[in-house]
């Protein structure tokens, strides 16, 4: 579990906090990336304008955007994700 400390006030032995997000026990890879985004400061949830934002992106890229990068689709490639 995820949970945010909401308060917890000096010589309190009782912090209120409440649950973020619930992590699947089956997802082991999953539970540790995001336990090193929190670690390090990261949000796990995006804000809803930058989700705005990103939803407006198109999915493809046009012929003149195209010509501008190197185009390696071609190449085999491997990547060491998890599943």
């Amino acid at each position: 579990m995820v949970a945010r400390l909401v308060r917890w006030e000096k010589g309190d032995k009782r912090p209120v906090g409440e649950i973020v997000t619930v992590l699947d026990p089956e997802n082991a890879n999953d539970a540790a990336m995001k336990e090193i985004l929190l670690e390090n400061g990261f949000p796990l949830e995006f804000p809803d304008d930058a989700l705005e934002v990103a939803a407006r992106i198109p999915d493809s890229i046009g012929e003149g955007e195209i010509k501008n990068r190197k185009d390696v689709r071609d190449i085999l490639t491997f990547t060491i994700d998890p599943d």
